[in-house]
């Protein structure tokens, strides 16, 4: 088995989902094999040129010999809104751009694997090595660190192709570009007149977005989607349930005024008086008007009056003999 494990240090990845506009503010998810074989392709060419074409070409046979099965981490969704210059006269000419992107922890990891691949130990060295050199994968803010797995024979997936055998039923279906394997792929014509030429598979996987202008086609020519199964809300951030506080006992509440001209001290009982008709009134409104407590209330059920001072009473506080209390 192929496995590639993927690691954003950043917590984010940046990418616009394929055949979508970077207005729409969808991110690709998961990460696209057809966008992870390309990376790979500039990592050779940028940074690793002195490979041999056959060996590049080996590495990526083997990340497009079919669609790959995933194990996604928990994740969110988030976006940046930047008002970009229109390259006009005018300075203040500017438009909208929304960045939506993948929040992720930095700790967490993308698992993609090939069950049935199977690769030499040259190819595999080859794959490693170009996913080491790797410092970003979709837009430049998705930082990455990639890696080949070994040693590892089962993986408990959780996102796959709609085909995929057991797969259940709450699931959501998401289009993923994935490249087209070698001995799939037919050779397409790109440019126009005397400049027409056939390209190759690795040409095609390499072919940017104005070639595909140019020569008039609705979609990169090495590329197709296909439909895959991801956990239904998979965005949904789930909230750890916080640590149970002791809730100490309230003894006494104690009011403070703050006024130019504060209430006389003999105030106190008419001012906790009305402080107490207040919190029968809320308490009447959240319980209902038979289940007042008579820590409010003073009186039992049948409206006689409770004694020994088992219900809020006042006392005046003379320290500062500026506030009221309610014990």
């Amino acid at each position: 088995m192929v496995l590639i494990e993927l690691t954003f240090p950043a917590g984010r990845y940046h990418a616009t989902a394929w055949g979508r506009h970077v207005n729409e503010g969808v991110p690709e998810w998961p990460p696209s094999p057809y966008r992870l074989v390309r990376a790979l392709y500039d990592a050779w060419k940028r940074k690793r040129p002195e490979l041999e074409g056959t060996r590049v070409e080996a590495v990526l046979s083997a990340v497009s010999s079919g669609p790959p099965l995933y194990r996604l981490p928990e994740a969110t969704v988030s976006h940046t809104r930047s008002f970009l210059s229109k390259n006009e006269e005018d300075p203040q000419s500017k438009t909208l751009i929304f960045d939506g992107f993948v929040v992720l922890s930095p700790r967490s990891t993308v698992l993609m694997g090939w069950p049935e691949t199977v690769v030499d130990p040259q190819t595999a060295e080859d794959l490693d090595e170009l996913l080491s050199v790797l410092n970003y994968l979709g837009r430049s803010e998705s930082w990455i660190q990639a890696r080949l797995v070994r040693g590892v024979s089962s993986v408990e997936w959780n996102c796959f192709p709609e085909t995929h055998a057991g797969a259940p039923n709450e699931m959501e279906i998401v289009p993923v570009a994935m490249p087209i394997p070698r001995n799939d792929y037919r050779p397409v014509e790109v440019g126009r007149g005397p400049a027409r030429r056939q390209l190759g598979w690795m040409d095609a996987l390499a072919t940017g977005t104005d070639v595909i202008l140019k020569s008039g086609l609705s979609h990169p020519p090495a590329m197709r989607y296909m439909d895959y199964l991801r956990p239904t809300g998979c965005f949904e951030p789930s909230v750890a349930a916080g640590p149970k506080r002791n809730q100490a006992a309230t003894h006494s509440v104690l009011y403070a005024f703050d006024s130019k001209v504060l209430p006389q001290v003999t105030e106190t009982i008419v001012i906790a008086e009305q402080v107490r008709r207040g919190l029968m009134s809320r308490h009447k409104e959240l319980v209902g008007e038979r289940s007042i407590s008579f820590k409010f209330s003073g009186k039992s059920p049948e409206g006689e009056p409770i004694h020994g001072h088992q219900h809020a009473f006042t006392c005046r506080w003379t320290a500062m003999e500026t506030g009221v209390s309610i014990m």
